[in-house]
């Protein structure tokens, strides 16, 4: 008999973990698929796929990995290793689909009950498959289950939540344990979240459905992030401005929409300037604009209950909940204490 972790509600709306007794441990992963999102990463693939086609043989779970139309061999590898790994399934996308659109593709093909969606660098075992999978059989409520993520060369914690269990309003996207019954009442990720936010959008819609996303720090992957050439790009700032905006006026009324949008800005413009120079601030009302009139267009405003639950200010992630002389205490208390 082994101890695992059961979830009660308790007063305050969200949920505290406790431990209880459960008759067996959970041993197979046949009821698992494991999807891998690949976009031109060939060294990566060589690297690590052909791990995994030897754990799926091994442990009976569905193994699929999604290509999102790479340029740079990676196609090509992949076919090499799936011609001696037959129960390598292979989806290769004519065109990138972008971070949601390429999972999704993922998940349709997946036949599990639980579906582990991960990026090509994330490293991750059999103990922990077992693990995420034992923690969501305890409670049927939990809909995505995130482990801590660390990164490899720097050994920083990507997801930071703390050390305990606990409910959590995002997770972030490179590794997931998701649940497949909660898939059919929620539906794929939002192909408008290209390249971020597929994260705090499911999750929210999760929260609406009666799902909770959960942290267990206790069970722990690894990420191998590519250094980007040249570092980071403004690009990819807009793609964040943009689709965050979006978020918000695709989930919250206008009045909670604007007021995150502004203090994302704000802070956006703060870090931006640091990068890019003072200049960039003003290419942000911009983007956001842009955003959030492709949020508009998919408006699917959240319950009251909901949307209470991501305005608290005391989230571990600032996502624009956090009231802007909220965070400037906070800077100056941390440089304070430094």
């Amino acid at each position: 008999m082994s101890e695992a972790l059961h979830i009660l509600p308790d007063t305050s709306g969200t949920f505290r973990w406790v431990m209880s007794e459960v008759t067996q441990e959970y041993r197979s992963l046949a009821d698992l698929s494991v999807v891998v999102l690949s976009y031109n990463r060939r060294e990566e693939i060589e690297r690590a796929i052909p791990g995994l086609c030897g754990l799926a043989a091994e442990h009976g779970f569905q193994l699929i990995v999604v290509d999102n139309a790479s340029t740079d061999g990676s196609r090509e590898a992949l076919r090499g290793i799936a011609a001696g790994h037959p129960a390598l399934e292979l989806l290769l996308n004519e065109e990138n689909l972008g971070a949601a659109g390429g999972r999704n593709a993922g998940w349709r093909r997946a036949a599990g009950r639980y579906i582990l969606s991960i990026d090509d660098d994330i490293t991750v075992g059999v103990e922990q498959m077992r693990a995420m999978c034992a923690r969501m059989d305890a409670d049927p409520r939990i809909g995505v289950l995130s482990p801590r993520i660390r990164e490899a060369a720097t050994g920083q914690v990507l997801n930071d939540f703390g050390d305990e269990p606990c409910q959590i309003p995002t997770f972030y996207e490179a590794c997931q344990l998701v649940r497949r019954e909660a898939v059919e009442v929620v539906g794929y990720g939002d192909p408008g979240c290209f390249a971020a936010g597929e994260g705090f959008d499911y999750t929210l819609r999760m929260h609406v459905a009666g799902y909770v996303a959960f942290y267990v720090p206790d069970v722990e992957v690894v990420h191998r992030d590519r250094v980007r050439e040249g570092g980071e790009s403004a690009h990819r700032r807009r793609m964040w401005v943009e689709t965050f905006t979006a978020l918000y006026f695709k989930h919250f009324p206008v009045r909670t929409a604007l007021l995150f949008t502004t203090r994302f800005l704000v802070t956006q413009a703060l870090s931006g300037a640091r990068v890019f120079g003072v200049g960039y601030a003003v290419t942000l009302p911009r983007w956001a604009l842009a955003g959030a009139r492709g949020g508009w267009k998919r408006r699917a405003v959240a319950p009251r209950e909901t949307v209470r639950y991501y305005t608290r200010v005391d989230h571990p992630r600032d996502f624009g909940n956090r009231p802007l002389l909220h965070k400037v205490m906070k800077s100056l208390r941390a440089r304070g204490e430094a």
